[in-house]
């Protein structure tokens, strides 16, 4: 939070180099709390997991090319889920909708 000081309301993409994924109209505290509050708690890790500390948009682990394409995936999911008729509830699935806490899916019910 203390690097983008003062640049929290700017979008992500003029305040952090190389943002693929959502990337529109999302701010810059916007980004970091999706990073630290939905990816981090929902698989139970920590920036490093994903980035290089200190070299933030390299793209050399594998996890952050995969967290893109879950990106992706998770948004393909819930744009199908808008399109079913009588649907219950909110439509709204997200990480921790599958990974509840694990960097692997849950394969079986709770």
């Amino acid at each position: 939070m203390r690097q983008i000081a003062g640049n929290e309301n700017e979008p992500a993409t003029t305040v952090f180099k190389n943002v693929k994924a959502l990337t529109f109209g999302v701010s810059a505290l916007q980004l970091v709390r999706a990073m630290d509050q939905g990816f981090g708690r929902s698989l139970g890790v920590g920036c490093d997991h994903c980035h290089v500390v200190g070299q933030w948009d390299s793209d050399s682990l594998r996890p952050k090319r995969i967290a893109r394409e879950m990106i992706r995936l998770n948004g393909t999911i819930n744009i199908e889920l808008s399109k079913i008729k009588d649907f219950e509830g909110p439509v709204g699935a997200s990480c921790w909708t599958c990974h509840r806490g694990s960097t692997r899916p849950a394969r079986a019910p709770a």
